[in-house]
């Protein structure tokens, strides 16, 4: 997600110098911790570490890498990243994601009304 990657640790300079020292998170959930960098971007680590595991990203200004943001639907997003692509609901929300095998990561579009992006999450793929 721009300068921070899957697998940066919460402590490295790139992510002090732009956001602040994370202090304390957000959320406490029993295997992660979550904490929000700021309005639109929230990250979470295992409880045992500091390396960034998901990405969620609610801010209609923050792009993938082919251009997909909040406020996008389905068909542009199906455009952009193809048809080999896995569907599933989850809190009442629709899904679709993509699987970077080499990379085991996966890529979701979380949609709201009339299949509009809502919420874009990126994780490995072992967080499912």
């Amino acid at each position: 997600m721009g300068e921070m990657y899957l697998g940066d640790s919460i402590d490295q300079y790139k992510i002090k110098n732009k956001y602040g020292k994370v202090l304390s998170p957000s959320k406490d959930i029993v295997e992660y911790n979550y904490y929000n960098l700021t309005d639109g971007i929230e990250i979470a680590t295992n409880k045992n570490d500091n390396k960034i595991i998901r990405f969620i990203i609610d801010n209609e200004n923050i792009k993938t890498s082919r251009g997909i943001h909040i406020g996008d639907d389905k068909n542009q997003i199906i455009k952009f990243y193809g048809e080999n692509y896995y569907t599933r609901i989850e809190q009442g929300m629709n899904i679709i994601g993509y699987i970077d095998k080499k990379k085991e990561w996966c890529l979701e579009f979380w949609l709201g009304e009339n299949d509009i992006i809502y919420m874009i999450r990126l994780d490995y793929k072992y967080m499912e």
